[in-house]
């Protein structure tokens, strides 16, 4: 995966020569950063998984959103309800609250 990243980058960058070239260089010790930090174990699967606190869960809340095709404020009640035990705690469940006090002033007011 890094490696067709890299050769489409290069491919991006040599076709578009008004990019000055501290941009590209600063780009570049982005992407290496990012490269360093990707573990090459994981390369293909890097988001299967999510944030280390879903990695119990046998349905990823990303998943599970997308496949039911909910909305933006149901999808974050999911995804605050399934990692407050493991993340932010109670600020997770104020977080999923307030996404629901959207849901009722947007759907039942």
């Amino acid at each position: 995966m890094k490696e067709k990243l890299t050769k489409t980058l290069i491919e991006f960058f040599e076709k578009n020569k008004t990019i000055p070239k501290e941009t590209v260089e600063e780009f570049q010790l982005v992407l290496k950063k990012v490269y360093d930090s990707t573990p090459d174990d994981n390369e293909d699967g890097l988001w299967d998984k999510g944030g280390h606190h879903y990695i119990d869960f046998k349905i990823q809340p990303a998943v599970f959103i997308n496949e039911n095709n909910l909305s933006f404020a149901e999808g974050n009640v999911i995804k605050y309800i399934c990692r407050h035990a493991k993340k932010d705690k109670k600020k997770d469940i104020l977080k999923a609250i307030h996404y629901c006090e959207m849901i009722i002033d947007r759907d039942y007011e």
